[in-house]
């Protein structure tokens, strides 16, 4: 152990050096840098806590003040619980520091995430506005082919939503904790502490690839940035000389003092008004709302309730009188836009027109929550199940079975459509807006324009554009949104003929700028031909395509398991699930796969935390996207569980029939095919025998199987 002093800039540790030390701050501050992100190692932290003995270092470790350390030998585990023993007074403290440094790498991770993401869009947005702007601006466009294949940064799984509330219940609660669980014995404290390196050890990989990414993005973006700034300078140059811009959708009206306007409408209580009108002044004054930090993190949690508490109020009241509902309300309900400010004079006006312009699905079955709302209230739809898998009136009897409310409460509530919305608010409305928004740590309800990562009007879902990419995609997976239902007909002599109903599923669209489309349920209620419900944000900031894919992905395996019960994972009962479950559970001793395809394997179950069906949804993106067009990027027995349970549609079979390792697959597909056109084309046969009329149904199986 060696007593080493530092100033402030100096350079304690560099990459170019081996791990062989480990230092507990005394005094000072020490800091990490990536991005525009800093970690600051402060008194009580252990430094190089998730560094690999006798590798090179992560990161550059720098003085962020003049201060003070305690060097110690270094070799692994063994040396670090030597540390935490021979600083057992401490002990509670430096666990206490292991997890507020746990959770700011965390926060860390995700801001530089976000930051990444950000030049990325605005890298795409750019590629795909180029040649247009480059013929507005007279120049004449060139290629860039080094960012032809360059994709989105892909977020990690590094905790799921109980982790994090976990690691910020210890951080908010830590002098409690620090007194009365970490200070009993000095084990306790390295088990905590053990335990945050490891968390800390898979953020650190992930900020790693992420600088990496980065790195690369820049570098093959260096020439097409400097082309996009000569296109502007000309761009800026045409348009100055034009005598003026007209609107070609007609002037939107000034939106002004939004935030009054909505909060007047809502009826709360006039002092909580005040106090959530200075919680969003105080949020608008901070120089950068994406940052993580406690204060601002406390401050999104009061802007959350405020959002849900005014949200009620406004949806009844419009409910009640739509024409007599201000246009700042409607934007609200649709959109979260609450002041225009926030949102930007540009943001503002596309919502304006949006909402002015907005046409619900007739179908019902694409729609914004403030529709879904409605068709609760009217009774056209059923409430969906909550995270604990209850419906409404499981929920209701729960509470009557607990005393909370009487037979009579019961019984009239369970039909009460005021009662039903305010259930489907509090359950899927709050955790599906959380979930659809996808990033954790800054998530805040109210539209704010850093959330913006891409022009709203490219990202927003319109009910034609998301009809178009699902339409895309049962285009590849024929059997996607289709289930294997018993058509009976005894009028025409017809028993348990078993038939492909196509169900598609409600897309219910969240008020948000957001990146993930979720699944919420597979089916309604009991019903096994019911349509499932997918959540996605209004505006999507990810790729389209990519999205939903992967959406549907997870709903191929949910509904599957839905479908077989408890023998979702049993090889006796052959299903997509039990198929895949045993070739990851058993891949380790599969002969049909090299050493190379178990260790991508092994890579993916770790990527996916262990995740059977993130797994599977994984496999199913790279099947839909690239051995579809057939560039074969999957291992043999992948590629045969995938295409056995999700085969492809007629146009791209046709693609893969010269694909000799499709061969075998493709010739079982159409033996299965014909067995089961089979009985349909028999009995289609004898009903034009006998001049009986042939249902619509029986000719629309034949041309579905035969496509």
């Amino acid at each position: 152990m060696a007593l080493v002093s530092f100033t402030k800039g100096q350079i304690i540790h560099s990459p170019e050096q081996d791990v062989t030390t480990a230092e507990l701050v005394l005094k000072g501050k020490v800091t990490v840098s990536f991005g525009t992100q800093i970690m600051t190692f402060s008194q009580g932290s252990i430094i190089g806590l998730s560094e690999t003995a006798g590798e090179k270092y992560k990161y550059k470790y720098v003085a962020g003040s003049d201060g003070a350390i305690y060097s110690y030998a270094y070799e692994g585990s063994e040396s670090l619980q030597k540390i935490i023993e021979t600083n057992a007074k401490i002990a509670p403290m430096l666990t206490v520091k292991s997890v507020q440094n746990t959770l700011n790498a965390y926060y860390a991770y995700e801001s530089f995430f976000n930051e990444v993401h950000g030049e990325y869009e605005k890298l795409s947005s750019e590629l795909s506005d180029y040649p247009v702007l480059c013929k507005r601006a007279g120049v004449e466009p060139k290629s860039f082919d080094e960012l032809a294949n360059v994709e989105s940064p892909e977020r990690d799984s590094l905790l799921s939503d109980w982790q994090l509330d976990y690691l910020e219940a210890l951080k908010e609660n830590e002098k409690a904790i620090a007194s009365r669980y970490y200070a009993i014995a000095p084990s306790i404290s390295i088990g905590v502490i053990f335990q945050m390196n490891e968390i800390k050890m898979s953020i650190d990989e992930a900020i790693i690839d992420l600088s990496e990414f980065r790195k690369e993005l820049n570098q093959k973006a260096l020439s097409f940035n400097s082309e996009m700034e000569m296109v502007n300078v000309k761009l800026n140059a045409v348009k100055n000389s034009m005598p003026g811009n007209v609107d070609e959708n007609g002037e939107v009206p000034l939106i002004q003092n939004a935030m009054d306007t909505i909060l007047a409408f809502s009826d709360i209580d006039g002092e909580k008004m005040l106090e959530i009108k200075k919680t969003i002044e105080e949020y608008k004054a901070l120089p950068d709302r994406r940052n993580t930090t406690d204060p601002i993190r406390r401050m999104r949690k009061k802007m959350i309730d405020a959002f849900f508490e005014i949200y009620e109020p406004c949806f009844l009241k419009a409910r009640e009188n739509p024409a007599e509902t201000p246009a700042e309300v409607m934007m609200f309900l649709l959109f979260g836009f609450f002041d225009e400010e926030m949102a930007g004079t540009d943001n503002t006006e596309t919502l304006y027109r949006l909402m002015s312009t907005y046409t619900p699905d007739p179908n019902n079955r694409i729609c914004t929550i403030y529709q879904w709302f409605n068709m609760i209230m009217d009774g056209v739809v059923s409430p969906s199940r909550n995270e604990f898998e209850q419906d409404f009136e499981a929920f209701l009897r729960e509470q009557h079975m607990h005393g909370d409310i009487t037979d009579e409460e019961f019984e009239k509530m369970k039909v009460d459509g005021k009662e039903k919305f305010k259930y489907e608010l509090n359950n899927l409305f709050k955790s599906g807006n959380r979930m659809t928004f996808g990033r954790i740590s800054s998530y805040q309800p109210f539209f704010d324009s850093v959330n913006c990562m891409m022009d709203l009007s490219k990202g927003f879902m319109s009910i034609e554009k998301v009809n178009d990419i699902l339409n895309r995609i049962k285009g590849i997976d024929k059997y996607v949104f289709r289930r294997d239902v018993e058509y009976n007909n005894p009028e025409l002599d017809i028993k348990n003929l078993s038939v492909f109903k196509e169900v598609m599923p409600r897309i219910i669209l969240f008020p948000n700028v957001g990146t993930r489309p979720a699944l919420w349920q597979e089916i309604e209620g009991k019903r096994r031909d019911s349509h499932a419900r997918m959540l996605s944000p209004i505006f999507l900031v990810e790729d389209l395509m990519k999205s939903m894919v992967a959406l549907c992905g997870e709903y191929r395996w949910e509904i599957t398991k839905t479908e077989q019960g408890v023998h979702w994972n049993d090889l006796k009962d052959l299903s997509l699930t039990s198929e895949y479950n045993d070739y990851i559970q058993f891949y380790r001793k599969n002969r049909e796969l090299n050493a190379d395809q178990k260790e991508k394997i092994k890579k993916q179950i770790q990527k996916a935390g262990s995740n059977l069906r993130r797994e599977f949804v994984a496999d199913y993106v790279v099947y839909m996207n690239s051995e579809s067009n057939g560039s074969p990027l999957m291992n043999k027995v992948s590629r045969r569980i995938l295409f056995t349970y999700c085969p492809f549609a007629a146009e791209y079979r046709e693609k893969l029939k010269s694909i000799p390792m499709y061969q075998n697959e493709l010739n079982k597909y159409e033996t299965k095919t014909n067995e089961k056109l089979r009985p349909i084309l028999n009995i289609i046969k004898k009903l034009e025998h006998d001049g009986t009329e042939v249902p619509e149904l029986l000719r629309e199986q034949v041309s579905f199987l035969e496509s």
